[in-house]
């Protein structure tokens, strides 16, 4: 601790050159001589007042980690925190921290703190923050609105007044979350529960020896290129060994059994994994005729994924759109991006994701599938039992089929109107009887459509049975059903 006081009071009057080296290596001494965590953040705390634009991210984003990491520092980190936010002279880097901070934990501190003095702490400095910032600080608002209702009004007034913004980050940002917020209160507590740990989350430490061993490498191939030609004849040997090492990092398919898990979630789940990458997904569906996904992919190696960029499979009945459109994911970092698809008719296919990306200079590509079928288009339909049998009869289109299935019955006359996010009618029957309505649009126009099921099971056979007035829904829903359940 001495030795890192008297770094902090020579970074006062350090020579500008060396400054951002000089940041680095306290917040590296700081975090792996920390004995009491709150002292590790005080530190930070204090690189940030005193030398913030030196304040790379990867110091602040290690700072988050580590307080979402430990329990018992996390109602600290939010006094903290909130106590910095007062100063409205804050370095942006700790307004970001600040605000991620009081929006995750502000529950911790409810005792002492009011949801409105949290919120205008940190609303203070929304004007002068860069765009960047903002759509950060639209974030916290959310969470804090999770924790007290209350300041829904004032946070709505903030993203209605952005859903109209020229930036397309802010905009997007403030029409998904007021879309949100209009919506049953479970959606918004389940979208944004608390975050969990960082897995394998590693020190700030290992990860500037890793940068810098990538240096080193790159150093010494441009080195190599002006050498004579025979000392490059000598060294292919050596760089056909580093080729085999590179193997190791390869994007296999998509695993089928994680694909059907995360087709049968109403909320999150694992999309797809292997050595080298992971991208989980939470999904806002059943609500209307627009999906909502927000991806993030987890960089599982010691290089970056550069140019990271996906292309959506052609489909006339989804219009599907990603943003960014575009990414880096430095090594052992996750990076979010948000897509939503909008549908247009039924639809059978399964749509995919073509993934482009750069790795140590060699291009990958990979397919996946996304978890877009009709279910996720279709929302529940209250209607009492006697109009249910009414009706069923007087809806043309039918697809039916009777099919193997492993799962326990009961379970599955429990998950199949969760899944389809249809009503399950409450009547003396045998079989589940469920309905729904179907939405599209057509012409920036919202279509509903109804759509009656009934599922029988008796041993592991499972009879399905699905009605619309268009055979084309009828048919999709029943393909969907194979897909998840067979």
């Amino acid at each position: 601790r001495k030795i890192i006081q008297e770094l902090l009071s020579f970074l006062k009057v350090a020579d500008y050159k060396i400054r951002e080296e000089l940041v680095l290596k306290i917040a590296i001494l700081a975090e792996r001589f920390a004995s009491d965590l709150r002292w590790y953040l005080d530190v930070i705390l204090r690189l940030i007042t005193m030398a913030g634009d030196y304040v790379s991210d990867d110091i602040w984003y290690r700072a988050i980690q580590i307080v979402i990491n430990n329990e018992a520092l996390q109602k600290y980190a939010a006094l903290t925190m909130f106590k910095a936010l007062k100063d409205r002279g804050l370095h942006e880097n700790g307004i970001k921290v600040g605000s991620y901070i009081l929006g995750e934990f502000s529950d911790l501190v409810a005792e002492s703190k009011t949801g409105d003095q949290m919120f205008s702490v940190i609303h203070q400095h929304f004007e002068t923050a860069s765009p960047k910032t903002k759509a950060l600080l639209l974030s916290s608002y959310i969470k804090l609105c999770n924790s007290f209702p209350d300041l829904q009004p004032k946070v709505i007034r903030v993203f209605e007044r952005f859903s109209v913004h020229a930036d397309e980050e802010l905009q997007q940002r403030a029409c998904e979350y007021r879309t949100i917020m209009s919506r049953e209160r479970k959606l918004l507590e389940d979208v944004f529960e608390l975050m969990p740990a960082y897995e394998n989350a590693e020190s700030l430490d290992s990860k500037v020896k890793i940068r810098s061993k990538k240096a080193v490498v790159e150093g010494r191939k441009e080195d190599d290129e002006d050498e004579d030609e025979d000392e490059d004849e000598d060294e292919g040997g050596d760089e056909d060994e580093d080729e085999g090492e590179e193997d190791d990092i390869d994007f296999p398919d998509q695993d089928e059994e994680d694909f059907k898990a995360i087709s049968s979630s109403t909320k999150s789940g694992v999309l797809y994994k292997s050595d080298s990458l992971q991208i989980g997904v939470k999904m806002i569906a059943g609500v209307s005729h627009e999906v909502k996904m927000k991806l993030f992919y987890g960089n599982k190696t010691d290089y970056a994924l550069e140019n990271l960029s996906v292309e959506f499979s052609e489909n006339a009945a989804l219009e599907i759109k990603a943003s960014p459109s575009e990414l880096s994911i430095s090594p052992k970092q996750q990076t979010p991006q948000f897509v939503k698809a909008v549908c247009r008719r039924p639809f059978t296919e399964i749509p995919e994701m073509t993934i482009t990306c750069t790795v140590d200079g060699e291009d990958q590509e990979f397919v996946l599938k996304l978890p877009l079928m009709i279910n996720q288009f279709i929302t529940p339909y209250e209607c009492p039992a006697s109009k249910f049998k009414e009706n069923w009869g007087k809806v043309p289109a039918e697809a039916r089929a009777v099919v193997s299935i492993s799962m326990d019955g009961d379970e599955l006359k429990e998950k199949v109107p969760e899944v389809f996010h249809m009503h399950r009618i409450q009547m003396a029957a045998s079989a589940v009887p469920l309905i729904g309505l179907f939405n599209a649009e057509k012409d920036g126009n919202p279509i509903k459509m109804p759509i009656m099921g009934s599922v029988a099971v008796k041993g592991s056979q499972c009879q399905v049975i699905f009605r619309s007035k268009h055979a084309s829904v009828s048919e999709a829903a029943l393909a969907t059903f194979k897909n998840i359940f067979t």
